[in-house]
């Protein structure tokens, strides 16, 4: 019975491996905390005057981790420091929506490097996102229950100018879907509401990111996971031969 387990698990490290190359998966997340030890929140900020989103402060601690295999740091949390920032894009595009509750974006930007430890040195790259095409609605912040909010970004494939994620430790497929998601569940006021042409200024608290895309593990996870199947194939092939 033990010997059938670790073969199941094997053939099931071998799908993995191989349905991660196949389809956008979601790789990497935010947490809402600031570090590991420390259950403070992050506070994103939405100012009405300069209509600028971003974090307080800027950059913030966060707490970060992938959620493939492939990175020094495995699937474990990882203490970082993430730049967000995006803005109202110029003239009517920029304009708060009432009826959707959107507040349209653009120039989303973000950056998320290590505080050090968990296997890398400080400062080093775990992720960025860009939109590449600027002053055009590229991100949207939008309230569709009071107390909550969110803020996505996407890139769909041959729409050029699209939302470009990168990591050092994944290739990812820029010709398949990439999105990354923000959803807060601690707003003050809870609901949206208007000050002018654009959304009321108002902080955002309890915000969890998620990053999805087709990526690519390393050679050596991927080989590890072709090792792993082939080995569970011979010790079938060998236990059918007795």
């Amino acid at each position: 019975m033990i010997k059938k387990g670790i073969v199941s698990l094997l053939a099931v490290g071998l799908f993995v491996g191989q349905a991660c190359l196949c389809k956008a998966v979601t790789f990497a997340e935010v947490k809402s905390i600031v570090t590991v030890t420390d259950p403070t929140k992050v506070q994103y900020t939405w100012s009405n005057g300069t209509q600028v989103f971003t974090t307080s402060p800027s950059p913030t601690p966060v707490v970060f981790a992938f959620d493939v295999l492939g990175a020094p740091s495995g699937l474990a949390d990882v203490n970082a420091n993430m730049l967000i920032t995006a803005v109202a894009p110029p003239g009517p595009a920029g304009f708060y929506n009432p009826l959707a509750r959107i507040q349209p974006l653009s120039n989303l930007s973000f950056t998320i490097t290590a505080a050090g430890g968990g296997g890398y040195a400080a400062g080093q790259l775990l992720l960025s996102g860009i939109f590449q095409t600027p002053n055009v609605p590229d991100a949207f912040l939008q309230q569709s229950a009071p107390g909550t909010a969110t803020l996505t970004s996407s890139n769909f494939p041959l729409t050029p100018g699209g939302l470009i994620l990168t990591s050092p430790f994944f290739p990812i497929d820029h010709t398949m879907p990439e999105s990354a998601t923000w959803s807060f569940s601690t707003l003050n006021p809870a609901v949206f509401t208007q000050t002018g042409s654009y959304l009321s200024s108002i902080p955002l608290i309890n915000g969890n990111g998620n990053f999805a895309a087709t990526v690519v593990p390393e050679p050596g996870v991927m080989s590890t996971f072709l090792a792993a199947g082939f080995g569970g194939f011979l010790f079938i092939r060998r236990r059918r031969a007795k």
